[in-house]
């Protein structure tokens, strides 16, 4: 569930536009998918890029359900 999370706010972010044909409008992959690759970078990545893409994922993880499920970790 949280690399989905991950997922949607790097495409939030703007960060699926690499992970896709520059063809297409439509999502090349899913998600979870996104979310994977975006762990995979999240050490490489500059400040410029991590910060928006943190501050995207704290927006979607912010809902309540997410909070409860989550908040003993």
């Amino acid at each position: 569930m949280l690399l989905t999370l991950l997922g949607a706010a790097g495409e939030a972010c703007g960060l699926d536009r690499g992970m896709k044909s520059n063809t297409s409008t439509r999502r090349q992959l899913s998600l979870l998918n996104q979310g994977l690759i975006l762990y995979d970078k999240i050490p490489r990545m500059d400040d410029d890029q991590l910060a928006p893409l943190m501050a995207a994922f704290d927006a979607r993880f912010a809902h309540e359900i997410f909070r409860t499920a989550f908040g003993i970790i």
